[in-house]
């Protein structure tokens, strides 16, 4: 840095006051050190040990040697706490283990801790073929051929192409078959294939390919032996990989003129899956991050526990943190087991949270922990916050920089408050040719949003004056890609005044904050800097209120006299509060003396916000019901607060006539463009009486000259063209044939029965 841009520097950074840290003491060592043997007992050199937090999903490769099953792993106090769960992946001598090991306070204060461990025996699972499914060649043999290595061979013979001139002809081969590769976690899939092909005077190999689509192939090995040697080519397929395989031959030469019959030939061919023993696993989540209240009121969490493992197991689940902790905040359940989970399975559970008018107002930690039963080594936790205010608002501040482009002094916490502490980010120069060099910046921030009713952005910052007009501008965004701007900073003082911004009132979660220079022209290098002295997004909520919304999945339903139907009445709970709601179903299809509608009315029982109750309503019809359209409408009353009601209609539609359609023609004709010629198919919709039928789908496909498929909608004449794919130098009598398969319109029924035809064919 030359002396007038470190001058520049320190000038700016004087202008934002900061504070003088205190010295942070250094990380200890903290070392953790093992011996592995394999499920015999006997040591396991050279063993590979794979070691993450959990906590912070940090992952290091710990310290081996090929001569010895000791393992070392030297980390420091800044990289585990107490309390941290630390995973261990131990591979070697063919076998594995994963364990789990919580640090204890005691461990960090000793520096470190040792972990034996003793492999597991993988399974062994050799997956054959279970089909052939050819495609070009003669085959000699079959599948079941290829299930040993004993010089029993399933063999196939490349055949010629067709065309003329018939130099221009060349030989080709494809051949393919299944496999049911077995499920399961796995350490390793790998594809076997023992096989060699005949002398080729032309150069041909023939590749192997594996699919999980049939239609996707991905190539392997390519056969380049002419005599069985009695060794097997492989290739490392993906760990997850399960279900049915296919496997695919081809030659690898098509060159014109290239006519030599090749034969591959193929000895034993298999997928190996070494199975990973059976483990149990267990995952622990609570739905809300972060909950607020007011002293005297509670709220719930969602706690799901889930069986991440291989085994049925149950697991003991227990909340702590300093909710738990405070004496005047009710937690219940405390503790529960889950039952028995089968794998991936889940257990929830809805935890309540009660404080007093006596709770501290401040932000308190939840957390639930799962213990697995059956290996208590396997333990998983999550935590939540519980925010306690009465101020009906909430303030989230920054959890986190994220630096892109600029010199920083200070860093997120010093915009936590008004108090004349900065975070400050100075610009730096360009790359480039001198002169188009130019000053830029930009920063970024997460912030964990609580979410309200109304979200608003908070800044107080300045700017040192900028000789070459720079300002900066906040923006915000819920992924990180694309930014909404909010604020731009012009003062060059700090007033002690917020810039505000309002936000979506639905937002809520992680939100990023960026800052940006707003000039970059060639040219302008002076090295502005912005100095942040606080930064947060308040969430403010209303007084906790009653509320509901009534639906019905139905928005009409038609049915002819003395038939009935169903439809889904939903009422939910949108308010803050439990409430129970009493609904009333009127309307007239109620009031027709000749329809039936049970039941009339019911009550939901007490909702917790956002439950909700679904009935099922039957109407009835008799024969005598006049044929029209009748309403049915749901009204929901708070039985709490019977000022808040909500309603929804839906439409019942007795009709003895039916929309009914067919198909009245089908007109064909041809098209020729030079040595191009295709068919096209016009297909004619009718109603019962005749009339066309517009906006009706169409599905048909193409047989005889082309095997393609077609769709398109009726116009208002119930017509629509289908074209066939264009075919060359058709030679006479070629015939094109559409056969239609299908046709749809919502509210209509297609009688196939009523088809004046169903398909038609025209010659070339």
């Amino acid at each position: 840095m030359n002396k007038k841009t470190m001058v520049g520097v320190m000038l700016a950074t004087l202008m934002c006051i900061t504070m003088v840290a205190p010295a942070m003491a250094q990380p200890s060592p903290f070392v953790i050190t093992g011996h592995v043997s394999d499920s015999d007992g006997s040591p396991c050199n050279g063993t590979g040990v794979q070691v993450t937090n959990t906590n912070t999903s940090v992952s290091w490769d710990a310290e081996n040697d090929s001569a010895s099953n000791y393992y070392k792993l030297v980390l420091d106090s800044d990289d585990v706490s107490a309390g941290n769960v630390l995973l261990f992946e131990a591979s070697g001598c063919t076998e594995t283990k994963t364990v789990t090991h919580t640090v204890t306070q005691s461990e960090i204060d000793s520096g470190g801790f040792s972990e034996d461990m003793t492999l597991e025996a993988v399974a062994e699972v050799d997956n054959k073929t279970t089909e052939d499914i050819p495609v070009s060649g003669t085959v000699s043999g079959s599948y079941m051929d290829m299930h040993e290595s004993d010089d029993l061979c399933e063999s196939i013979t490349e055949v010629l192409s067709t065309g003329n001139p018939a130099k221009n002809r060349y030989s080709y081969l494809e051949h393919k078959w299944t496999i049911d590769v077995a499920d399961g976690s796995k350490t390793n899939v790998t594809f076997y294939l023992e096989a060699y092909h005949s002398p080729s005077s032309d150069g041909d190999d023939f590749v192997f390919a594996y699919s999980t689509d049939d239609s996707t192939y991905t190539e392997m090995v390519t056969v380049i032996k002419t005599a069985d040697d009695n060794s097997y080519q492989t290739y490392e397929l993906p760990n997850d990989l399960s279900g049915t395989v296919y496997i695919r031959v081809k030659d690898t030469d098509r060159s014109k003129g290239n006519q030599d019959l090749d034969t591959i030939h193929i000895d034993h061919l298999f997928i190996r899956s070494l199975l990973a023993p059976p483990s149990y696993g267990v995952t622990a989540t609570i739905d809300e991050a972060s909950q607020t209240v007011s002293p005297g009121n509670g709220t719930t969490y969602t706690v799901r526990v889930k069986n991440t493992g291989d085994l049925d197991a149950s697991c003991s689940v227990v909340m702590g943190g300093t909710a738990v902790d405070d004496a005047t905040i009710d937690v219940s359940p405390l503790n529960w087991n889950t039952g028995t989970l089968a794998p991936n399975a889940e257990n929830v559970q809805t935890v309540t949270v009660s404080t007093t008018a006596s709770t501290t107002e401040t932000t308190y930690t939840l957390t639930a922990t799962a213990t697995c039963d059956q290996d208590v080594s396997v333990i998983n936790s999550a935590t939540s916050d519980l925010v306690v205010s009465s101020a009906g608002y909430a303030d989230d501040k920054a959890n986190e920089d994220t630096p892109v482009a600029g010199t920083v002094t200070g860093s997120y916490p010093d915009t936590y408050g008004s108090d004349d502490v900065y975070e400050s980010i100075t610009e730096v120069e360009s790359g480039g040719k001198p002169a188009n060099r130019y000053s830029h910046l930009e920063r970024k921030w997460t912030v964990d949003v609580t979410g309200g009713n109304s979200i608003t952005f908070y800044l107080e910052a300045y700017h040192s004056p900028s000789s070459d007009g720079d300002d900066f501008v906040f923006a915000y965004s819920t992924d990180d890609s694309t930014y909404t701007e909010m604020v731009t900073v012009t003062k060059t003082a700090d007033d002690n005044t917020y810039q505000t911004f309002d936000l979506p009132s639905d937002l809520s979660g992680v939100v990023y904050i960026r800052v940006m220079d707003t000039d970059q022209t060639a040219g302008n290098k002076a090295l502005d800097t912005i100095c942040i002295d606080q930064m947060f997004i308040r969430s403010e909520s209303g007084p906790p209120s009653y509320g509901v919304t009534v639906t019905i999945d139905e928005a009409s339903q038609t049915v002819a006299p003395v038939n009935g139907t169903t439809y889904t009445v939903r009422v939910k709970n949108t308010g803050d509060l439990d409430a129970s709601y009493s609904v009333v179903m009127s309307g007239t299809a109620v009031d027709e003396a000749t329809i039936d509608v049970s039941p009339l009315n019911w009550n939901t029982g007490t909702l917790a916000p956002n439950a909700e109750n679904a009935q099922t309503v039957t109407v009835s019809t008799t024969a005598s019901t006049t044929e029209t359209t009748y309403t049915l409408t749901a009204t929901t009353t708070c039985d709490q607060d019977a000022s808040v009601i909500d309603s929804a209609a839906s439409e019942l539609v007795v009709l003895s006539v039916t929309n009914e359609m067919h198909i009245v023609s089908i007109d064909m004709s041809l098209k020729t463009a030079g040595p191009n010629t295709n068919a096209v198919a016009l297909v004619t919709i009718v109603d019962a009486a005749g009339v066309p039928v517009g906006d009706a789908t169409v599905e048909g496909h193409w047989s005889d000259a082309t095997s393609d498929t077609d769709s398109g909608l009726t116009d208002v004449n119930g017509e629509v063209a289908l074209d066939s794919d264009k075919v060359k130098h058709l030679p006479g009598g070629t015939v094109f044939t559409f056969t239609v398969d299908d046709v749809s319109l919502t509210g209509w029924t297609y009688d196939l029965s009523a088809n004046v035809e169903t398909s038609d064919s025209i010659p070339v």
